[in-house]
């Protein structure tokens, strides 16, 4: 991703994030429940809402944009959007489990979404307060052996292991 589509998503982050706090509780639910891997998730007319009117136009409309789309939308109902909020610096910080964030990061697309879900999970119960969706949204977005996704793990593993708590052996 270039700097201007990392802009252009950051904007597409807030906005979704504004929609989803303007909403009713119905329209999280409903993203809440959406599973990105099952075939039925055109069942959710929130989703569609959101992907034709907001999303697609500005960033195509293929099943595994969709897929990849239902994986940060289902997250972003679950804890919300907080641009202060790193979440490499948080996971670390929340002490997430080194082999776990190191799955989040290798995982390939069929085990993105559960990593992904697991993390967010992990973040709502120990924190709560929200993370910032760009660089959450940027791993679920890119592919894994492109160039924005490898800067996009790198990145965030730089932020985990940079605020690590020191244990006494360090």
């Amino acid at each position: 991703m270039s700097t201007a589509t990392v802009s252009t998503l950051g904007t597409l982050i807030a906005g979704l994030a504004h929609t989803l706090e303007q909403s009713g509780p119905g329209l999280s639910a409903e993203l809440r429940r959406l599973d990105p891997g099952a075939a039925d998730r055109w069942r959710s007319p929130g989703f569609y809402r959101l992907f034709t009117g907001v999303i697609a136009p500005e960033h195509g409309w293929g099943d595994d944009h969709q897929r990849r789309w239902a994986m940060v939308l289902s997250g972003m109902a679950r804890l919300p959007h907080r641009q202060d909020l790193r979440p490499g610096m948080l996971l670390a910080q929340t002490q997430y489990a080194e082999r776990r964030f190191a799955r989040l990061l290798s995982a390939d697309e069929n085990h993105l979404g559960d990593e992904l879900r697991a993390a967010v999970a992990f973040l709502k119960a120990r924190d709560g307060r929200g993370v910032d969706w760009l660089p959450l949204a940027t791993l679920a977005l890119s592919d894994p052996g492109s160039d924005p996704g490898d800067r996009c793990r790198r990145s965030l593993a730089e932020d985990y292991f940079r605020n690590l708590p020191k244990t006494k052996k360090d």
